[in-house]
């Protein structure tokens, strides 16, 4: 006789499993609607001139935080087949990230689920979340970044699970994967950080049970990983801003704390402000996100010296520091929610909610093919979302008594590195300036939204599967 608790276990699993399939369902069509469209991104046509040989050097690539030099030889490749087969250059470049985003899921997703049956079904959902899928679309280096984080979580989470991580093939794997992230993202060549330290503490752990020679070689692959990839960063066209740090710290200031104020708020600027910027300048500065930097520091720099430009962002971020407090801490919370839970959030955006963010941006390209599809794709997924969680929460509270042994359990040390890695990045993102949300950003954490909504949904399927194995 199955008891109160299992019958709600088995509605909610249920209705996970239906809400996915719907999910999965509408990911498809809108991945037929757009596979061949070209998002209108600023940095993906600048890839594209790249590839057809004109000059892009110089320009500032907000996506990624500098330009990619191996995501620009994938599109020129792409440009090449193009040439030679008549299939857009964009659809290759599609077919190469969602297949390799199926690819890093089915692997992040071992570490979850023991069925393969259902790590292809997850592998399916994480690629058909909107945002994700998104990102996947379009002419951006974040589709591979993703995967390459991915994989790298999925790597590190073996070696913590099976108590082995020494082991000289995966880190091998590891290293091989830092120099690549920092060709796709110079900017972001530090995401490799956590990674590293949680490998060489877990190394650590277990010079007891493995010989000298394998530790040895294992934290050696691993720092000449690291190497390689201070190298791949020092080395990009992009890597290196021609800022010192003080002067991209006083710049990322200004964008963070004065904007868009430095237009509306021009007359109640300091007097050595506005000696040196005049009001025109300022509305140009606050008519779009990063403004500050991409238009204003530029002109000051033009007619002063670097340095005076830099003294002028000061004077800028700590105006908004003091007039503008309040303004900038819920501008802070908003941005702070979207990366954190952009699912749970988009939707009050979408609805006039927050601020000035590039979220406008990203879903009017995501809805150009097709609109009404859009809408009702992004909608549903929203409201999924909130309820699968609340169904996951449920599962877990009716069957909390119970231990399901072929679940297993994330070991504390990997949760602690995926929360550190997703907060520099968040911290990164939040630094560089107001008005720059950016949803495309927050994929591998919408990744490891999921996860527990799987397991809450597959999780009976792969009991079952033990208890017959054993003969129960």
């Amino acid at each position: 006789m199955r008891s109160l608790a299992e019958r709600v276990t088995g509605v909610l699993r249920g209705l996970l499993l239906a809400g996915m399939g719907l999910q999965l369902l509408l990911g498809a069509l809108w991945l037929f609607g757009n596979m061949g469209a070209l998002p209108e991104f600023e940095e993906s046509f600048l890839y594209l001139q790249a590839a057809g040989g004109e000059d892009a050097s110089g320009v500032n690539f907000i996506g990624t935080g500098g330009e990619s030099a191996l995501y620009a030889l994938l599109v020129r490749g792409a440009a090449g087949l193009e040439r030679a087969l008549g299939v857009p250059c964009q659809v290759w470049l599609y077919l190469a990230q969602l297949g390799a985003a199926f690819a890093a899921g089915y692997v992040f997703l071992g570490g979850f689920l023991c069925s393969r049956r259902g790590r292809l079904f997850g592998s399916g959902v994480l690629l058909t979340v909107p945002q994700i899928l998104q990102c996947h679309l379009a002419l951006l280096p974040e589709s591979f970044l993703c995967s390459c984080l991915l994989l790298e979580l999925a790597l590190c989470l073996e070696g913590a699970g099976s108590g082995r991580m020494a082991r000289p093939g995966r880190m091998t794997a590891l290293a091989a994967l830092w120099p690549v992230q920092a060709l796709l993202a110079p900017g972001r060549w530090w995401l490799g950080l956590p990674v590293l330290c949680f490998c060489l503490w877990r190394i650590w752990g277990e010079r007891g049970s493995c010989g000298g020679r394998r530790l040895w070689g294992s934290a050696g692959i691993l720092l000449a990983g690291g190497i390689l990839s201070l190298a791949a960063y020092g080395t990009a066209p992009g890597g290196q801003s021609a800022l010192t740090l003080r002067e991209e710290c006083l710049v990322s200031a200004a964008s963070r704390f004065c904007w868009p104020y430095v237009g509306e708020d021009y007359y109640r600027l300091p007097e050595t402000v506005r000696r040196r910027v005049d009001l025109i300048q300022a509305r140009e500065a606050a008519k779009y996100a990063d403004g500050i930097r991409r238009e204003l520091f530029p002109a000051l720099e033009t007619e002063l010296s670097r340095e005076d430009a830099a003294l002028v962002c000061r004077e800028l971020a700590l105006y908004g520091l003091r007039e503008r407090t309040r303004d900038n801490a819920a501008h802070i919370l908003w941005d702070l929610a979207g990366y954190h839970a952009s699912s749970l959030v988009l939707p009050v955006w979408l609805a006039g909610g927050g601020y000035d963010s590039l979220t406008a941006l990203n879903y009017g390209q995501m809805k150009a093919q097709t609109p009404a599809l859009t809408k009702a794709y992004v909608w549903y997924h929203s409201r999924f979302f909130a309820l699968g969680l609340g169904a996951a929460l449920g599962i877990w509270l009716a069957g909390r008594g119970k231990r399901d042994k072929g679940s297993g359990k994330c070991p504390a040390g990997w949760i602690v590195m995926c929360a550190v890695m997703l907060e520099l990045l968040i911290l990164e993102s939040l630094l560089r300036g107001a008005g720059l949300m950016d949803y495309k950003r927050t994929a591998v954490t919408l990744c490891l939204w999921y996860v527990p909504l799987l397991r809450a949904a597959l999780a009976d399927r792969r009991q079952r599967g033990a208890h017959t194995s054993q003969g129960v």
